[in-house]
């Protein structure tokens, strides 16, 4: 009996020691898990106000030395960092061109619009900061360029407007037509254009249109190098009056020329994408078709429906009910 009672107490005893043993293993584990939570928000925490005051060296460096904390869309910050790092090295760079283009890539690549965490408001405003930073350097890059190409232009005017004027005192008229372009200035066309007129009163053809087109296209107004020469020649042929108003003529000529090209071209592409009437067509879009407006239109109106014949020319018709197309004769 006694030793019936003393397996009994030990038994109760193993099992007392076995429960104390569960509970502090629990206890302990219960213990790192928390532990290792707080250690993840510290961590984040971190992390964020790294983000929110803009301080994009000392974040990456964090995100570097971070040990797989379990940090909200870390992935995605992380871009989102290097992104802002190479942004400002970018923008303070003297360097150029500027490449915006890949950063941009970049960005895209982010997925803003899919992103609904703290920092979305402060990517949006990044966003379009960027973006606003990349247009104003390209269009400043482009007025640049183009104030370039000016002063280029002005050089290479001055250079052959002199060169044009000396080979036209040497009566080398066709040299001096040739060395010079028209299109930088005014006074380019006018030395152009004199030194072609007279090269034609050289050859014997000053009494032929393309003469006078050339002395035409001097307006009486110009008053640069060569203009008391130049005019001396007009006024030996017609009055100023005279060739201002052949110019005006001319002018109008080329610009009623120009309009009708214009029209014709827009008509060929009008036809071009317009397509012709077909069953089910709507009211309208048989206006638009490539039949056009017709010649006449028959209504007809019953209790149940509107029918309309629409008649055009080469007898060709076609028929609707309720402004939908349901038949054409051609």
């Amino acid at each position: 009996m006694k030793i019936s009672k003393v397996i009994s107490l030990l038994i109760l005893s193993l099992a007392i020691s076995s429960c104390s043993n569960s509970s502090s293993i629990k206890k302990n584990v219960d213990t790192v898990t928390n532990s290792s939570d707080n250690v993840a928000s510290s961590g984040q925490n971190e992390l964020y106000q790294y983000i929110r005051d803009q301080k994009w060296e000392e974040a990456k460096q964090f995100i570097l030395n971070v040990n797989n904390l379990d940090i909200k869309d870390l992935d995605l910050l992380s871009s989102y960092v290097e992104i802002r790092i190479e942004s400002a090295n970018l923008s303070s760079s003297t360097e150029t061109p500027k490449l915006y283009e890949p950063i941009l890539a970049r960005i895209n690549k982010l997925n803003i619009e899919g992103y609904t965490g703290e920092f979305k408001d402060q990517m949006n405003a990044f966003y379009l900061a960027f973006q606003k930073e990349r247009i104003d350097y390209y269009e400043l890059t482009s007025k640049k360029a183009e104030l370039d190409r000016e002063e280029q232009d002005k050089i290479k005017a001055k250079k052959e407007i002199a060169e044009a004027i000396k080979l036209i005192k040497n009566k080398k008229y066709e040299l001096a037509s040739n060395s010079i372009k028209p299109g930088y200035n005014d006074e380019t066309s006018a030395i152009y254009n004199y030194a072609n007129a007279l090269a034609e009163k050289k050859n014997g053809t000053d009494k032929t249109s393309l003469f006078h087109f050339y002395l035409m296209n001097i307006p009486s107004a110009y008053s640069k190098r060569l203009s008391k020469e130049i005019t001396e020649l007009k006024l030996n042929y017609q009055s100023l009056e005279k060739w201002d108003q052949d110019l005006v003529a001319h002018n109008k000529i080329l610009a009623d020329a120009k309009k009708e090209n214009e029209e014709k071209v827009k008509k060929e592409i009008e036809e071009a994408n317009s397509v012709s009437p077909f069953i089910g067509m709507t009211r309208n879009e048989l206006k638009e078709s490539s039949w056009g407006l017709p010649t006449d239109i028959n209504k007809t109106t019953t209790v149940n429906r509107v029918s309309e014949q629409w008649v055009y020319r080469d007898n060709k018709y076609v028929y609707l009910d309720d402004g939908v197309v349901t038949a054409i004769q051609e």
